[in-house]
């Protein structure tokens, strides 16, 4: 990248101190600074005692970035425009009846949490626990500076560096996490990065963009009552840590970005390092005067609750830590948008361009297909003899898949994709994860290999589900060595959670396994699918969650985690012929996926959120086949075909050969209104609309996307425009009718 006339901070002297070695810590005395990253040879711009007045740090082709010696505040200036992006909002631009503690955040561009060995939590910024107090240095490196952070308040007495870079549409912010040190008695837990950055007060023009579920904007309107402020743990929470009740239903956070616009500028962030452990917050903007704010933050340690018992077995809760910190360094790229790119559709292609150009997401879309989940065995308890057994049964044998089959086609749907789940002996509850046999109740091996040459000769994609990271039972695990554990070294389980209480369901235990043990697993699973010349899978979980392992001696955070399953992917398709239905799906496996189910179409609908929109398929759609959720026992399927054809997504059914009655109080309880005669009924009436409108656009990128009058507006690259009217009366779209509750596709030259 090129710069001119820019002061020459870095020599080539010191090139190779941009790898930043980590010196040792071992051995610090307490109450003494240890040593960090060696910044010998890189010049010193401020230290904590310089004037006021902005010094030019480093530039490129398009971009300035600006210093202020005197309170290390950081701004990047457009070369052409003059435009300015102050990293926090500078203190003169602050009203003087704002309280006193905003404006120490809102010029902060870190805020920290620490706890001590008791729990208690402290929350400090740069401003208040740094800068104001002179302990703070900034370094020039090469396309940009290094702002080094010492907290030396009794109660902090810790030191975080931070480096901002110039890219060629903005910049990157980096925690240097190798360069943090502690030397009092509190820990690091999390570290939030430009807490402050596009920060803007009730009433600007604009929104910011937060990526739940679908994704959803937030209005800079001052926000009426007082909402909860967002925070999202980025590709979900970590199933390892305590959860014994979820107080509400939440989609995840599946792609790693943010963004805000303001009037004519807007910016996105990517948050391009650190992913696995980040987490997006939004404070909606607030008449009182609270600025809205949208960032990411990320866990240094992971800390988590454990439950002790003393000896009269009084309980109480603690806090414990993990010994081990996360070792990728967060990074976030923030793209500054301007003119027609600075809206949620600009970010939407930005992030697109990232995936395509950076992250090796290719276009592997085919032709739309409708998405049947058909359901295999399931277990149920019987008495017999006056003994309680389980006994395995079928929800769909693979003579009635065929069947099923032909009746879609019969009914003039015969562009099938099916997934066959709970194929194993007594359905998804194996006895151990790495063990496969075709349920006999199905047909055996034999009846799966008659299945699989019958869609092979209807020309359906058959996709066998797996389950390799899990472990099913309804007792205590015999094998704990196999699962990952959490800090307090207990087994890592996946609960499901009752609609009525909210509480942890302990019916069935699902233990999750370590990653070691994941390849091989997979390599049994599979043989005998392969054997019959299976080569689609939908490995349940991968992509679905994440999870951390905290086994003594061999402790993997959430990066490592996230490293080893994308590994795990990639030696799945290694041999170029293996496809993935991925589940989600979360960012970082989307250049491993041949299609993604239960793609969100909306978001959670919490109070501080203005409007959904459908940035995830924004992003994605023409790169991938797109199904939603399972749509079987859906009350509004009307409601959620507008949803589909606004986001370009196509319907997923549960399926079952027998009648739903017949899982009446059994481990397939769930699987109501199943039985395949009612979903083809629905499943017509659905696709007989949705299928035409979704065909011409199913591998394009969508280009734009808005919302007015009731109507939503999906473009896409080909010129064909998707109309939804959401409302009950009709509406115009370019002189072109759209029913009430209805969608239409709308040409270039403007024709329905």
């Amino acid at each position: 990248m090129k710069r001119m006339g820019v002061k020459r901070w870095l020599a080539a002297a010191f090139a190779a101190a941009l790898a930043l070695p980590l010196l040792s810590c071992g051995g610090t005395p307490a109450g003494e600074e240890p040593d960090g990253l060696d910044f010998e040879g890189f010049p010193v711009i401020a230290d904590g005692t310089g004037q006021a007045g902005e010094v030019a740090a480093a530039e490129n082709e398009t971009l300035r970035l600006l210093v202020d010696p005197a309170d290390a505040s950081v701004c990047i200036e457009d070369r052409e425009t003059g435009a300015r992006y102050p990293l926090a909002v500078p203190e003169q631009a602050l009203p003087e009846a704002l309280d006193g503690a905003q404006k120490m955040l809102l010029q902060s561009l870190l805020q920290v949490t620490a706890m001590d060995s008791v729990g208690k939590e402290f929350v400090v910024n740069s401003r208040v626990g740094s800068v104001n107090r002179g302990t703070f240095t900034v370094y020039g490196c090469e396309d940009g500076v290094i702002l080094d952070y010492r907290f030396e308040r009794e109660s902090d007495q810790y030191a975080v560096p931070v480096r901002i870079r110039l890219t060629e549409d903005g910049f990157t912010a980096e925690v240097l996490f190798d360069g943090v040190r502690e030397w009092g008695d509190v820990q690091i837990s999390r570290i939030a990065l430009l807490p402050s950055f596009g920060a803007q007060p009730a009433g600007t023009e604009g929104y910011m963009l937060i990526p739940d579920g679908s994704g959803a904007l937030v209005s800079y309107d001052a926000a009426v009552g007082n909402p909860a402020d967002y925070y999202g743990d980025v590709y979900g929470r970590d199933p390892s840590l305590s959860l014994v009740m979820q107080t509400e239903v939440r989609q995840e956070v599946r792609l790693p970005v943010f963004g805000a616009k303001a009037g004519e500028a807007a910016f996105l962030g990517i948050i391009a390092a650190g992913d696995a452990g980040a987490a997006v917050h939004c404070t909606p903007a607030k008449a009182s005067g609270e600025y809205g704010r949208v960032y990411a933050s990320f866990v240094y340690r992971q800390p988590d609750t454990s439950i002790l018992a003393d000896k009269d077995w009084n309980s109480r809760e603690v806090t414990v830590m993990a010994e081990r910190r996360f070792t990728e360094s967060p990074c976030v790229r923030y793209c500054l948008l301007s003119a027609e790119e600075a809206d949620y559709s600009g970010m939407a292609r930005r992030y697109r361009q990232y995936l395509t150009q950076e992250q090796g997401v290719g276009q592997t879309v085919g032709r739309p297909t409708l998405l049947l989940n058909m359901i295999g065995a399931y277990a149920q308890q019987e008495s017999v003899l006056g003994f309680t057994v389980e006994r395995s049964h079928s929800a769909t044998t693979f003579e009635q898949a065929q069947e099923i089959i032909n009746a879609f086609s019969r009914a003039g749907l015969p562009d099938l994709t099916v997934v066959y789940s709970s194929l194993n002996e007594k359905g998804r509850y194996p006895s151990q994860a790495g063990s496969f046999t075709p349920d006999d109740v199905l047909g055996g091996t034999d009846g799966l290999r008659a299945l699989a040459d019958f869609c092979g000769q209807q020309g359906v994609e058959l996709i066998a589900e797996l389950d390799v990271f899990s472990h099913y039972t309804k007792t205590d695990a015999l094998f704990p060595s196999r699962f990952a554990r959490r800090i307090n070294d207990e087994p890592v389980k996946l609960y499901t959670y009752s609609p009525a209480t909210n509480l942890a369901e302990g019916e069935i235990f699902r233990y999750l396994t370590r990653p070691d043990h994941w390849l091989s697993d997979w390599q049994a699973m599979t043989r005998i699918p392969s054997q019959l010349g299976l080569a689609s899978y939908a490995p349940a979980g991968l992509g679905e969650f994440l999870y951390a392992d905290h086994t003594n001696g061999q402790e993997k955070n959430r990066d490592d985690m996230k490293a080893a399953m994308a590994g795990l992917a990639a030696q799945m398709t290694e041999d170029g012929e293996t496809r993935l239905l991925l589940g989600g799906a979360n960012a970082y496996l989307l250049a491993y996926a041949s299609g993604l189910r239960d793609v969100p179409v909306d978001s959670s609908a919490f109070d501080l959120q203005s409007e959904s929109v459908p940035f995830y398929a924004m992003a994605v759609h023409g790169l991938l086949p797109l199904y939603s959720e399972s749509l079987t026992g859906q009350s509004d399927l009307e409601d959620w075909g507008l949803r589909l054809a606004e986001s370009g997504v196509m319907p997923q059914f549960e399926v079952t050969g027998s009648p739903s009655a017949d899982f009446l109080n059994t481990e397939q309880n769930g699987a109501y209104a199943s039985y395949y005669e009612d979903v083809l009924e629905q499943a017509q009436e659905l696709l007989e609309w949705l299928g035409p409108l979704l065909e011409p656009v199913w591998d394009q990128a969508i280009v734009r996307h808005s919302r007015t009058d009731g109507l939503g507006v999906t473009e896409y690259e080909n010129g064909v425009t998707i109309v939804t009217n959401y409302t009950q009366g009709e509406r115009s779209y370019q002189g072109v009718r759209i029913p009430a509750r209805s969608s239409c596709a709308v040409t270039a030259a403007g024709e329905a």
